[in-house]
């Protein structure tokens, strides 16, 4: 959960994700997007902004093309809100 954005190269991580996972098995990533209400919620805060300035949010966009070039042949967004 959330390790996608500190990866140097998530679509490598994402080929040995698919490489490893049993046929027909379901990968599920979860992941703070880029300009999201999460990410604009928690960026100002001291302690949480102090450990997430290492990370690259990305889009959800981004992560599907990443998660499609691994292999994986169906991709479904599902978003999800806190509600702050």
């Amino acid at each position: 959960m959330t390790v996608i954005c500190f990866l140097e190269n998530p679509a490598a991580v994402l080929r040995e994700m698919y490489r490893v996972l049993a046929p027909g098995g379901t990968l599920i990533v979860g992941f703070i997007e880029k300009d999201g209400e999460i990410a604009r919620h928690y960026l100002p805060q001291k302690i949480k902004g102090r450990f997430l300035r290492f990370a690259q949010f990305r889009m959800t966009g981004e992560v599907a093309n990443f998660l499609k070039e691994a292999g994986f042949i169906s991709v479904t967004e599902k978003i999800r809100t806190r509600g702050f």
